[in-house]
């Protein structure tokens, strides 16, 4: 099987990368597994700052196109997931899944309105 994980925004190495990253770690002894991006991205440096086992798993990195030129890249994958914030991809994967994060702020006294309202 075939795992295609695509993150815009790898070099952030935020949150949302991490996610994604693990995720690719318990996959890799299941699946070929590519960690897909735009940019330049070493993957020890992921290892490293994300503190996950990517050993196995390789990095693609597509040319920085809008989504829609991306979409047949998506096509030789089994599994394709898009991890990437607020994207527009789609994917043409045989099977696929899309990664939804909702950020939040978190307020200093979060259960202030919830007081007053007693």
């Amino acid at each position: 099987m075939r795992v295609g994980i695509y993150d815009r925004y790898w070099s952030t190495l935020g949150g949302g990368e991490r996610y994604a990253s693990t995720l690719a770690e318990a996959l890799k002894d299941h699946a070929d597994v590519d960690l897909i991006g735009i940019e330049p991205m070493d993957l020890s440096v992921l290892t490293r700052r994300l503190d996950v086992d990517l050993k196995g798993v390789r990095y693609v990195r597509w040319a920085p196109l809008a989504c829609a030129s991306l979409v047949p890249l998506t096509r030789p994958y089994d599994l394709f997931i898009n991890a990437t914030y607020g994207s527009s991809m789609r994917s043409q994967a045989g099977r696929s899944a899309y990664l939804v994060m909702f950020p939040h702020e978190l307020r200093s006294r979060p259960f202030a309105s919830l007081q007053r309202a007693i």
